[in-house]
């Protein structure tokens, strides 16, 4: 999405017309989800993507055309169409593209709004009505305020009600809702903060798997009170370097569900401290380096120190999954695996 915000801003200071594509429902396998985008160029440069690659070039003409016509419209592409072997998804799964020329108000709405909430880092969801009069109106929600809704009381209270519903789930579909001369569907797209990976130790796999998040948009946090350890040339794409105990650290981090801690260090001065204070917040992921024999001994000092077997059950130890690589880097790969994994089962709950 910041990319999409920042390509909009460089065009509007060029004069072009814009237009965007947005991805509003997906049936059977596909390789992007509900929300995904691209925007057009009037000069045919394109930034984002709704299908991976397979389907881009139809995409981006058919964006072309609607900067001609000035019409909103939406189109499906899927294996089934007679089209497939040319512009059809060889993953076999359909996907409906809502296709606009981008308005002023939605360039603003876009720049003004969403960016700053992407920036502070907070949730929120957009509600696009996709047919009838009012076809392209947006209305942006966030937890904190909205917006005046520019829709029927009646029908804001229902978008409303199921935005936040989703949002609790991080799901983005397209609603319909009764209305007195028929059906009409809205489009409800939610974004949650990007995942803040919380490392404690500055170690040498640590160094490979803050590469491998950010990889992934995700923000970093490393925690070593050794200055040595947490330096910004072995760190330079951290957002955070905090060099403290982590039991000083931690609690003035946000731990909640998006937060996944790695405890890397395997010496239990560090460690222990640092386990102690994650396992009493709702954090998604606890993980924590070493043998199964390192983890039982670990697990009793924990007991001893009056962890529940419940909140001992909330560690993933030996830390990521069982790849069978040794390589710091193949056990980054393994940890941010295992994490991806969690990530997504706690996205489905």
């Amino acid at each position: 999405m910041r990319e999409i915000i920042e390509a909009i801003d460089v065009w509007r200071q060029r004069g072009e017309q814009i237009a965007l594509a947005t991805v509003v429902q997906v049936a059977g396998a596909a390789p992007r989800g509900p929300g995904a985008m691209l925007v057009v160029a009037q000069s045919g440069a394109m930034v984002g993507s709704v299908s991976g690659g397979c389907v881009e070039a139809a995409v981006v003409a058919a964006c072309l055309r609607a900067l001609k016509t000035g019409q909103i419209s939406r189109s499906t592409f899927g294996f089934s169409d007679e089209q497939a072997w040319e512009v059809g998804l060889a993953c076999g799964g359909s996907i409906d593209i809502l296709i606009e020329p981008l308005t002023a108000p939605t360039s603003t709405l876009l720049r003004e709004t969403v960016g700053p909430l992407l920036d502070q880092e907070r949730e929120w969801s957009l509600a696009v009505v996709l047919d009838g009069p009012q076809a392209g109106t947006r209305w942006l929600i966030s937890p904190a305020e909205s917006a005046p809704p520019p829709l029927p009381t009646f029908l804001a209270d229902q978008v409303l009600a199921d935005s936040r519903t989703l949002l609790e789930h991080g799901h983005s579909e397209v609603r319909s809702y009764p209305l007195d001369k028929g059906d009409t569907t809205v489009f409800i797209h939610t974004q949650l903060p990007a995942p803040h990976l919380v490392i404690v130790g500055g170690v040498h796999i640590a160094t490979a798997l803050c590469v491998c998040a950010k990889q992934l948009g995700w923000r970093v946090t490393i925690v070593d009170p050794r200055s040595a350890f947490a330096t910004s040339e072995r760190f330079p794409l951290a957002d955070a370097r905090i060099h403290a105990w982590p039991d000083e650290a931690l609690p003035t981090l946000r731990l909640d569900r998006r937060t996944f801690v790695a405890v890397l260090t395997h010496d239990p001065k560090l460690d222990d401290p640092a386990l102690l204070v994650a396992l009493k917040h709702p954090v998604g992921y606890i993980g924590v380096l070493g043998s199964r024999a390192t983890q039982a001994r670990r697990r009793d000092r924990l007991r001893d120190q009056g962890v529940s077997d419940e909140d001992l059950a909330r560690l993933h130890g030996p830390i990521g999954l069982p790849l069978g690589g040794k390589a710091p880097a193949e056990i980054a790969i393994s940890i941010l695996a295992e994490m991806i994994k969690v990530q997504h089962t706690l996205g489905a709950q």
